[in-house]
């Protein structure tokens, strides 16, 4: 299968922030990929056309800063009306403000037959437009809007994401879009060892200083003035200092120069533009803190390479970085520097409290680039027309729970037995002491079977985080053959209130999955 992807914004910029890092590491990874036959292509705006890319210079430069990316940029002409049937079109990097409108694009690639993937990172151009550039707002609306309209898969990195586009299509009474959620790796591609060294001066600094660190665009939305409040109103007491680490972006002259005209600048604030990548990744080895104090994310990328490097971070309290980071982090009001500065304050004066943060940030799992890379391939791939289809006399008896709770399972069957008629059988996945009594208390129609804590594990240890358990269970309970190869899972709390029939679940060919309030 051939992926066409359009990369004319990764190679415009000189400095990789933000999503053309997550371009960056996603394609290079489907470089590697021998699945399919990967399209790299970029819009020239002198000649009006796309270029195609070559995929091994390409990756040579930002894999391994070899040669240089104008080098990679081939005579060959892409015309988008001659991307061939069953191929498909994957748009993963920020084309918004394009001179190639998807509004024109869509429909010429949509009559040819060609499938569309959107990897789209967030809505806060339509959602808080009051963070972002007037023409970025415009522009996002007519991206958003093609997509709604022809994109075949959305794929999003959090859950918070397809939450705000189904709220948006519900309004505009449009259906809503097949998505899938692919969380973003922490690590970095490591150039060849010798190609790339920390900055000597902010290396000094991290040797030398406690300090709270911010990693990413210098912009509205992410809220740097009020880790400077902070600074200027305790934290440079305590002998904490700010390191900012990215570029500047729009709209933020007067935060700019109150950043380099600041008393303490180079003293106790500092700013280090457009830094290598091991100048980043030494200075989030070596913060005290990462502080994240976003108004509004699509995903909260610097969260998880903090954690990545045993960071702890202190981060805004909504919803995607909760999704994000869950009890990881610190939380505090992004309007109210004094909530800052209590929760920096309490890890700076209770080494206790910042050893157990630390503690749990060990805990932490990445989901690394590759297994990204690996996922956003299936997803593309999936809607191809050679896809297999789900086999016409599919029949679906059986639905899987891992519960812990015999008061809740129990209360649960009933709705069960009621709204889903065609369920026959349950398969309860639940610690051995569970079973005597789920035996003795259930009377209902359904044959209920048991796959025990000591049955699944066989042996193997238990891991200690709820999230990674349950998800572990679930993948050794899979393998066992009481468990159907077509099965509807559940949890134990998620009680239907009306009629679900099997197709609900298997359409068009395709097997569906649905959050519990999604079933309306």
């Amino acid at each position: 299968m051939k992926i066409y992807i359009d990369l004319s914004n990764l190679m415009a910029v000189d400095f990789l922030t933000g999503i053309q890092r997550v371009v960056k590491e996603i394609v290079i990874r489907m470089t590697e990929s021998i699945k399919n036959e990967l399209v790299l292509m970029t819009y020239s705006h002198i000649t009006n056309v796309y270029r195609r890319i070559d995929n091994k210079k390409f990756y040579d430069f930002f894999a391994h800063g070899k040669g240089n990316r104008t080098s990679a940029i081939t005579t060959e002409k892409i015309n988008p009306a001659d991307i061939p049937s069953g191929a498909v079109f994957f748009d993963i990097d920020s084309v918004w403000n394009s001179r190639v409108k998807r509004s024109w694009l869509f429909p010429i690639l949509k009559q040819n037959g060609v499938k569309i993937v959107t990897q789209l990172y967030d809505l806060i151009p339509i959602t808080h437009p009051q963070f972002c550039h007037e023409n970025t707002a415009m522009n996002f609306m007519v991206y958003t809007g093609a997509n709604i309209k022809y994109a075949d898969l959305i794929i999003t990195s959090a859950d918070a994401t397809v939450k705000a586009l189904n709220e948006l299509t519900d309004r505009l009474g449009a259906e809503r879009k097949k998505t899938v959620v692919v969380p973003l790796g922490s690590d970095f591609v490591h150039k060849d060892s010798n190609s790339e060294t920390p900055d000597k001066k902010a290396a000094e600094i991290a040797e030398n200083s406690r300090y709270i660190l911010m990693v990413g665009t210098i912009e509205p939305r992410k809220n740097h003035s009020l880790v400077i409040d902070a600074l200027e109103n305790g934290l440079a007491e305590k002998g904490i200092k700010v390191i900012f680490a990215g570029r500047i972006g729009w709209n933020v002259e007067k935060l700019e120069k109150r950043i380099k005209s600041h008393p303490l600048f180079n003293k106790s604030l500092f700013f280090f533009e457009k830094p290598n990548d091991a100048t980043v990744d030494m200075l989030y080895k070596n913060a005290f803190a990462v502080a994240f104090p976003t108004f509004n994310e699509g995903f909260g990328l610097p969260v998880i390479e903090a954690f990545q490097r045993g960071t702890p971070v202190i981060a805004s309290d909504i919803g995607v970085l909760h999704e994000v980071a869950g009890d990881m982090a610190e939380y505090f009001d992004p309007t109210d520097k004094d909530d800052f500065i209590r929760c920096v304050s309490r890890l700076a004066d209770d080494e206790n409290a910042y050893r157990a943060l630390k503690e749990k940030v060990k805990k932490f799992v990445p989901f690394t680039w590759n297994q990204s890379a690996q996922a956003m391939e299936n997803a593309v791939m999936s809607v191809s027309e050679n896809s297999k289809s789900v086999p016409e006399n599919t029949n679906i008896k059986q639905i899987v729970c891992l519960t812990a709770r015999n008061d809740d399972i129990l209360a649960t069957l009933p709705y069960i037995e009621k709204f889903m008629p065609f369920i026959k059988e349950i398969i309860l996945c639940t610690p051995d002491k569970n079973v005597s009594e789920l035996k003795k208390l259930y009377k209902g129609r359904l044959d209920m079977k048991f796959l025990t804590d000591s049955e699944i594990l066989n042996g193997n240890p238990l891991p200690d985080d709820h999230s990674t358990r349950n998800f572990f269970l679930r993948c050794l309970a899979m393998k066992n053959p009481v468990i159907d190869d077509v099965f509807i899972m559940t949890d134990d709390d998620y009680r239907p209130l009306r009629t679900i029939k099997q197709e609900n679940f298997i359409k068009d060919g395709k097997y569906l999955a649905y959050y519990c309030y999604d079933l309306n």
